[in-house]
Parts: C-alpha cells; sequence; structure tokens
C-alpha cells in the first residue's frame, strides 16, 4: 500500500515538476521557519531554570506611588532591605544583593582597560546562584573587604595565560583589589551578567556612600525564601515592614513605597511589569509558528 501512494506522489511530481518544486520549496522553508520559532521561544523560556535553589528565589521589587502620578515599579532599592527582611521574617532563609553595572578601568601592571561589567555582591552570591565555579571557595570567595571574582573571559584580558588568584588589580588607579576566584562567563540565558563581582563589604569602608535605608537606590535584593513558604503570604507582611524602616518618614512628601516579590523566573519576561513587551513578542512567535503550520 506504501508503495502504492510513493508512487502516485513520483507520477504527480513528474507530472508538473513546478508546481510540485513550489510546493516542496515552500513546505522546506515553513518548517525551517517554525524551527527556528520553536528554538528561539525555547532559549527565551529557559532563562534562570537552571538555578538549583531557583523555585524559591525572588527578587525585591520597589513600586513608588504618589498622590499625582500612577505608581511605577523598579527593581533597585537601598541596601538595608535584605538584611532587615531575613532578620524580622522566619519566611526569608537567606538574601543576596548586587549593585547595578559599575562601569571602571581595572588594571594589572599594564595600562588600564576599561571594563563595564563590574558589580558588587554580598559573598552569598554564588550560594544562592549556581555559576560555574573554575577556582576558588564559592562560600567565602567575597567574604573580606577588597576582594573579587573574575569571569574567565576578563581574567584573560588582564591576566593572558598568568594564574589570576592571590593577585592583585588595581580598580580606577586607587583601590587595589585580591583575586579570590574565578567563574566561567554567566550562560547567555541569565539574566545576570556581569564580568567582575566586588565584595560588597567594600562599600561599607567608604563612609561617602550611603548605605542606609535613605542610601543610594542602586542596589538588587534577592531572597531566597524557605521551603513551603509563600511568597504572597509573606508580601502581606510587608506593608508594616516597610511603614516602620521608611513609608512613615516619606508620608509628608505623598509618596509610599511598596515592595513586591518577583519570582526568579519571571524575571526576564516581565522585566517590567508595566511593560510585559517581551512576553507579547514570544505569544506573537507563537502564533506565527502555529499559522505556519497551519
Amino acid at each position: 500500500m506504501f508503495r502504492h501512494y510513493l508512487t502516485i506522489a513520483i507520477r504527480n511530481l513528474l507530472k508538473d515538476k513546478l508546481y510540485s518544486w513550489i510546493n516542496v520549496l515552500g513546505l522546506s522553508v515553513g518548517l525551517v521557519l517554525v524551527m527556528m520559532i520553536l528554538l528561539y521561544l525555547q532559549f527565551e523560556y529557559s532563562y534562570d531554570d537552571w538555578h538549583t535553589q531557583g523555585e524559591q528565589l525572588y527578587r525585591v521589587n520597589i513600586r513608588t506611588h504618589r498622590a499625582d502620578a500612577q505608581g511605577e515599579e523598579s527593581h533597585v532599592f537601598t541596601p538595608p532591605i535584605g538584611p532587615d527582611l531575613q532578620v524580622e521574617f522566619p519566611e526569608v532563609e537567606a538574601y543576596t544583593r548586587i549593585s547595578t553595572e559599575q562601569p571602571a578601568f581595572l588594571s594589572h601592571q599594564e595600562e588600564a582597560m576599561q571594563v563595564d561589567g563590574i558589580h558588587y555582591a554580598d559573598t552569598s552570591f554564588f550560594t544562592l546562584f549556581d555559576f560555574s565555579w573554575l577556582a576558588g571557595d564559592a562560600r567565602t570567595a567575597l567574604a573580606r573587604p577588597n576582594t573579587m571574582v573574575l569571569a574567565m573571559p576578563l581574567a584573560r584580558r588582564l591576566f593572558g595565560e598568568e594564574d589570576p588568584m592571590g593577585k592583585s588589580v588595581v580598580l580606577d588607579n586607587q583601590q587595589q583589589y585580591e583575586v579570590t576566584g574565578l567563574v566561567a562567563a554567566p550562560p547567555a540565558h541569565s539574566h545576570l551578567q556581569f564580568e567582575a563581582l566586588l565584595s560588597f563589604s567594600t562599600l561599607y569602608q567608604d563612609s561617602e556612600r550611603f548605605m542606609g535605608w535613605n542610601g543610594g537606590n542602586q542596589y538588587i535584593t534577592y531572597l531566597l525564601l524557605a521551603e513551603n513558604s509563600s511568597p504572597a503570604q509573606l508580601e502581606e507582611k510587608l506593608p508594616p515592614f516597610m511603614w516602620r524602616h521608611i513609608n512613615e518618614g516619606l508620608k509628608p512628601y505623598g509618596v509610599q513605597l511598596e515592595a513586591r516579590l518577583q519570582p526568579l523566573r519571571d524575571i526576564h519576561l516581565w522585566f517590567n511589569p508595566d511593560s510585559p513587551a517581551l512576553r507579547t513578542r514570544l505569544l506573537a512567535f507563537g502564533a506565527i509558528g502555529l499559522l505556519i503550520l497551519l
């Protein structure tokens, strides 16, 4: 039976070659496009799904409410919110903080080079997130002030084939940092991208930096919630917490801040909850793929 159908198909192809080849070409192009769309969707939806504790990790976002304006949501805030949340709520098992990108000049013996992907991070950063560790101790590499962890591409730029461990790197021709760890470059499907991480404790040595609740809001906080803890129930407890620490002082200015928890695996697709452009684009690509198949 199969041979019979195959024979008929071949005869039809030979009967009208141009029409048949147009159909075959169209089908092939359609299948290639569908495969490309599927691979693209798979990549976008795989962001941050490789962290072993990913289901328990949440980013603290802050929504600003003003009497004369619609609330705006941001993922940066002042440093104390993570430590204070851990102290006051048993649901918070651990926290880690990372600064926004701090471009600077780094040098090792030779001329300084500009590096964009520099961040300050807590020592707990590598115990909450599973980046590929190459040298050093992930638990303690950022424990001391003036220490740093390099991603391997930057380590090669600075040191060539020389072993960077224990060596010094100068930041902006001023501060010296000891290299205490090496990691592989962050995967492309990670929303956390960096070239070098400097110890967060270094920030507390600078008296000109404001690290309290009224300090600089260029820090991102992640929480590791205890197993079986409900992020929704924790969020319900946060308004009194925010009132005690900051909102009471902001009341005369007509500003109130709302702390919200965003699941780690939602961050890439919902980077800005008020403007879900990426998710809308992915749904559009999926619809196009279905139309091609039909």
